[in-house]
């Protein structure tokens, strides 16, 4: 950290000039929104039929749901006891 003023300020606070000539290349990027919409809409409709219980998302390409059995702690557990044997 440095000292600006009175206030500290975290050094990486401010983008440096490797940072700021790449904002450049990433506003050529582009993300097919729908395309990843589709993809998370197909495993999680596919999740419900199987009968996981899920948290519909919305506006996220991530999925929320209950671990089998009701007991995340218990769940991992056993995969990782699964992946040792």
């Amino acid at each position: 950290m440095r000292i600006r003023g009175q206030d500290w300020v975290p050094i990486d606070a401010f983008p440096d000039a490797t940072q700021q000539n790449a904002v450049r290349d990433l506003e050529k990027v582009f993300i097919d929104v729908p395309a990843h919409e589709r993809k998370r809409d197909r495993l999680y409709n596919a999740m419900m039929q199987w009968g996981y219980g899920m948290t519909k998302p919305v506006g996220a390409f991530y999925l929320w749901g209950k671990a089998s059995g009701g007991d995340a702690l218990a769940f991992t557990a056993a995969l990782a006891e699964r992946r040792s044997t």
